[in-house]
């Protein structure tokens, strides 16, 4: 085996094997078919790219070691040797050091947290309990249906139980009528084969609780003495401890079902719509979404790189020779610096008040205007005082384009800051008042408003101050790198932030609400 084959084989061994150890101690099925596509492959990509990145510090470990105290191996068998070694120590030998192993647990759990594994199929599942599934007229009397199969008369269990014991009975058995209906869809064709055995239990075990209930009903029988009397109308102890067993029964296989439903929905619909199409089917009302939009996050992240990369785009191609040179001196760092602790400002104060309080959100229908004043007031402050410590720690120094003191174009752009504050607030309480859940749309016509408030401010504020404090306006580009950077702050916080805080709030009152038979899933984001 030549050295590049032996590299390859290495480099294939130890990706397969960290796709596979990815899943442990859960079976493959059971991790795939429980999370979002989009999700478990970021998961096993990063669980891949991490081992894959030891094995390449393992082989230089390997390759020094070689060369410096075994240099008499020849080359050829070290080209050979030193990526099967490195193979070897990261797929047998790290991952059963008492040390290495907790690191190697820790970082497999990490992920597949990070793929809302099992945290994802558990929210969702208590969702569906406390929202219940309808049943209706055909459901009802399908249910009935069977239980005369057993001997009972059609109408025994609504004489005999509570109506929230029966309600409970034709959820469960609509439940599992319309999940047994939706699994014969080709589409989720890989989702029952991976399932098949718990999906047929689940069938079982709801055939052997109509069995217990029927058994239980003619027991009921028995006590109340035929003709059985109106439930409203006698209560015998013992119909009371019956009621109380078909209830936790029930509740124990409609659990199966909610399970199995959730880990449908997941993993087989990538798209929300279908997913929420699928639950409406199974006679569920429509959740909030689970899988928030994790990616604009990460793009938010990148704006300032974006930014500096924009700003240093003239001075590389200058440098490069693709364009002539212009003469001007390329943008200073406390320029970046600048745009830093703007951005910085403008998301912290549109954000953190909401996450923390009430007291910042939309109230029915009106929108919050005493947090605008604070927020506006906050924003203002922060931006002026980073300034004012920047220049007078000598972190930024003088910013010769605008031909003014730095600390004059901090407090210039603090009046810059108040406005595109606001702005991202009023698109952010737009998405809270909208109890749709609609998190994907709209988000370029968000992008093109805080862009156009953004360039606005940037025009009549920002460099009017500047003017009038005897400095030089800096023109176009501010105006351009301010309204893009505006358009990337619109279409991707507003929408991440009413997703986030939804999603919030929908789990903090479902768990309030946990054990409920029927509890509306459709949470208002408005407050009182």
């Amino acid at each position: 085996m030549t050295g590049a084959a032996a590299f390859w084989f290495s480099l294939v061994t130890v990706g397969y094997w960290a796709f596979w150890n990815f899943h442990r101690p859960h079976p493959p099925d059971a991790l795939r078919y429980s999370v979002t596509l989009r999700r478990y492959i970021l998961g096993v990509t990063l669980h891949i790219a991490s081992a894959l990145a030891v094995f390449g510090f393992a082989l230089i470990c390997a390759r020094l070691v070689q060369e410096n105290f075994l240099p008499d191996i020849r080359s050829i068998e070290a080209r050979t040797g030193l990526p099967l070694t490195a193979a070897l120590l990261v797929t047998v030998l790290l991952p059963r050091l008492p040390g290495t192993r907790l690191l190697a647990d820790e970082t497999r759990g990490m992920l597949q947290r990070l793929a809302l594994y099992p945290a994802s199929t558990e929210h969702l599942t208590r969702l569906l309990a406390a929202g219940g599934c309808r049943a209706d007229d055909e459901t009802r009397a399908a249910l009935r249906q069977e239980m005369v199969l057993f001997g009972l008369s059609a109408e025994a269990l609504d004489r005999i139980y509570p109506p929230a014991v029966v309600a409970r009975l034709d959820e469960t058995h609509a439940l599992r009528l319309r999940f047994s209906e939706a699994v014969k869809d080709p589409g989720l064709s890989a989702f029952v084969r991976a399932r098949g055995g718990e999906i047929e239990e689940a069938r079982l075990e709801h055939l052997r609780l109509l069995r217990r209930v029927a058994r239980a009903t003619l027991l009921a029988e028995e006590l109340a003495d035929a003709p059985v009397p109106d439930y409203a109308e006698e209560d015998h102890p013992g119909l009371e401890a019956l009621s109380e067993f078909v209830l936790e029964e029930t509740k124990a296989v409609a659990a199966r079902y909610h399970r199995l439903a959730a880990d449908a929905a997941l993993s087989m619909f990538h798209r929300l719509q279908d997913r929420d199409a699928f639950l409406d089917s199974l006679g569920f009302p429509t959740p909030p979404p689970l899988d928030l939009p994790f990616g604009s996050v990460v793009v938010v992240a990148g704006v300032m790189p974006a930014t500096v990369a924009l700003l240093y785009l003239r001075p590389m191609l200058e440098w490069s020779g693709l364009i002539p040179d212009s003469g001007r001196p390329p943008p200073s760092l406390a320029l970046v610096l600048a745009f830093s602790v703007l951005q910085l400002t403008i998301v912290l104060w549109a954000v953190l008040p909401k996450a923390l309080t009430r007291w910042a959100w939309p109230r029915r229908r009106t929108l919050p205007l005493g947090s605008y004043a604070v927020v506006a007031l906050g924003a203002f402050l922060t931006q002026a005082a980073f300034g004012w410590l920047m220049v007078t720690s000598g972190v930024m120094p003088h910013m010769s384009r605008f031909g003014i003191p730095s600390l004059q174009v901090m407090l210039a752009a603090s009046l810059f800051a108040i406005v595109s504050t606001i702005g991202l607030c009023l698109l952010i309480d737009r998405r809270l008042l909208d109890n749709r859940f609609r998190f994907f749309r709209g988000r370029w016509l968000d992008g093109l408003v805080l862009a156009a408030a953004m360039a606005l401010a940037d025009r009549y504020l920002f460099q009017n101050a500047i003017v009038a404090l005897g400095g030089t306006a800096p023109g176009l580009w501010s105006t351009t790198i301010l309204g893009g950077l505006g358009f990337v702050l619109g279409a991707l916080v507003p929408s991440s932030v009413a997703a986030w805080l939804n999603h919030r709030l929908a789990k903090t009152v479902v768990e309030e609400t946990a054990g409920a038979i029927v509890v509306p899933v459709r949470v208002p984001v408005t407050v009182d």
